[in-house]
């Protein structure tokens, strides 16, 4: 696959995140929901990439990185894909202090 169809796969996890997230804000709240920020995202996005164990996925992101142009990893596609290195930069920095888990 080219990189701009992981960045497709990507974009298209991470809308999908975003569109269940909203949907949960507006069943779970009154009108006038609240709007899905990254507060919300990143912890789900972490969640996602630690259940899916993506393969290759390292991989996948130095190999967009290196070979997808810049120019074309602006707006949202640009955003997810810092959003998906930075919780797998924060995921690869785990360690058992610093999950608290009931």
């Amino acid at each position: 696959r080219s990189p701009r169809d992981k960045v497709v796969c990507i974009l298209n996890c991470c809308r999908r995140i975003t569109n269940l997230l909203r949907d949960e804000a507006v069943h779970a709240s009154e009108p006038g929901a609240p709007q899905v920020g990254a507060d919300e995202f990143v912890p789900a996005l972490i969640y996602v990439v630690l259940k899916t164990n993506p393969a290759h996925l390292l991989s996948n992101i130095e190999y967009i990185a290196a070979y997808r142009n810049p120019a074309r990893l602006r707006g949202e596609p640009g955003y997810f894909f810092t959003q998906l290195t930075m919780a797998v930069s924060f995921i690869q920095g785990l360690n058992a202090s610093l999950v608290n888990v009931p």
